[in-house]
């Protein structure tokens, strides 16, 4: 008899909004046409914050970053041959200070506007309507699920 083991992935999904809250950054880094926020894999062993504070000191070009004060959380199961894999994805919120410099993005990244984003094949599905909620101030600061 076999035993299944469930294996757990972490990642930071990190949402730049623009200094005048008007768009944010996607990526479309992978093969399919899904937009995504910025992706931090998040290691064994070590932790959200520990991530975030080597990519805010080394890993970016951008600088004078506010965090927003809603961080959002998703969990999704999908199944393998070598077991279920869950996946937690922590969303978090940065509000650049001033415009952005062309070469401080990913290549694969673009800016969109906040209004347009019902229209796009977004990770997580549920990112336009929270951003939207962020904006205009619906969304409480602290926690919020993203699960369906």
């Amino acid at each position: 008899m076999g035993i299944s083991c469930l294996s757990t992935r972490r990642t930071v999904l990190i949402v730049l909004l623009s200094h005048d809250s008007r768009t944010i950054l996607l990526d479309q880094s992978t093969s399919t046409a899904t937009w995504w926020p910025l992706r931090l894999d998040v290691p064994r062993g070590s932790s959200s914050a520990k991530v975030m504070r080597r990519w805010q000191r080394q890993d970016t070009a951008l600088r004078n970053l506010h965090r927003g004060g809603v961080t959002g959380y998703l969990t999704t199961t999908a199944s393998s041959p070598a077991g279920p894999t869950t996946q937690k994805y922590r969303v978090m919120i940065f509000k650049l200070s001033e415009p952005t410099t062309p070469g401080s993005v990913p290549p694969s990244a673009q800016w969109w506007p906040i209004t347009q984003l019902k229209q796009a094949t977004l990770f997580p599905r549920e990112l336009g309507l929270f951003m939207e909620g962020y904006v205009e101030g619906w969304i409480p600061d602290g926690r919020i699920t993203l699960d369906n």
